[in-house]
């Protein structure tokens, strides 16, 4: 004969729920139409309904059975037994999981599927996404911020949407040079300079654009810095789709003489070797939007300068 609590802590401890810790995956059954009825009875009656479940509900699956050539599943939602037809629902076991579902109520999010784990405090409306979901009812998720514990099935709303991912829109701009300028390692004229200049007219790629006035840019020889937007013609479509491209011949005769360049600017450093009018040259590199040419190895001539 067994001996009464002596104590109020050994009657409460008595009161309170089993303990659960199986993590055994349970088979589930979730609802693929946008709203069914739950029953009493495998039977399609009137007065048999116990209620309705809307899209994405999830319930634990106790039993299954034929009646007139329709499969039926006992499952538990809710704390509330009831039949549902294989119709309106898909069973699967309840492991490797991806159901986005949210916190009904605030609750404790426990490090273990039982009552006694330590946990968390989660508020109303929390986010998560279910990963697995155990015979006993507690599923295992996580959250966006990489919380991750246990908490019951009936404490989470399953039946709402998931948010769609955001569309990642590029920031990347285009803009040209005012004028010549030096670009900055950091936005403001205090910080040191980049050892490259910057030519009026010059191509360069917006990546950034910082509140204080300045953007980051990247020019087509791949160097970064910042640039005051003042300094910069913002109004640069990415590629001129009404203006063809020039064909360039792959031969031409100089018209008259000019030093090479470095870079395909006028002000670029000059190379040491010098064009003759008349003299015959190969085109290696064609840039046809910069309106550059790289004769051979050793520079860049303007387009206007090959005939």
């Amino acid at each position: 004969m067994s001996t009464p609590p002596k104590n109020q802590r050994q009657r409460n401890r008595i009161n309170q729920p089993v303990k659960t810790k199986s993590k055994t995956p349970a088979i589930i059954a979730r609802i693929t139409v946008s709203r069914c009825n739950f029953r009493k009875q495998p039977l399609i009656t009137p007065g048999n309904i116990i209620g309705t479940l809307p899209h994405n509900s999830i319930a634990l699956l106790l039993d299954q059975r034929s009646v007139r050539g329709t499969y039926w599943y006992f499952v538990t939602f809710k704390g509330q037994k009831g039949w549902l037809s294989s119709q309106v629902c898909e069973v699967r076991a309840a492991k490797k999981l991806h159901l986005y579902a949210r916190a009904a109520s605030n609750f404790f999010l426990r490090q273990e599927p039982d009552y006694y784990s330590p946990g968390k405090l989660v508020s109303t409306e929390t986010s998560f996404w279910i990963t697995s979901i155990t015979e006993s009812g507690w599923a295992n998720m996580r959250n966006s911020s990489g919380q991750s514990g246990y908490a019951r099935l009936a404490w989470l709303n399953t039946a709402t949407k998931s948010p769609k991912p955001a569309q990642r829109r590029s920031t990347a701009r285009y803009a040209r040079a005012n004028d010549d300028f030096y670009l900055r390692r950091q936005p403001g004229f205090a910080s040191g300079l980049v050892t490259f200049r910057i030519y009026k007219g010059e191509r360069l790629r917006v990546i950034q654009v910082v509140k204080s006035g300045w953007a980051k840019v990247k020019t087509q020889r791949g160097v970064s810095g910042y640039a005051p937007l003042n300094w910069l013609d913002t109004a640069v479509q990415r590629r001129n789709t009404t203006t063809p491209r020039r064909k360039i011949p792959a031969f031409g005769r100089a018209k008259k003489q000019f030093y090479l360049r470095r870079e395909p600017y006028y002000r670029s450093r000059k190379s040491k070797y010098m064009t003759y009018k008349g003299e015959h040259l190969q085109i290696m590199n064609k840039r046809a939007r910069s309106g550059w040419d790289n004769s051979g190895q050793v520079g860049y001539l303007p387009l206007e300068l090959l005939e």
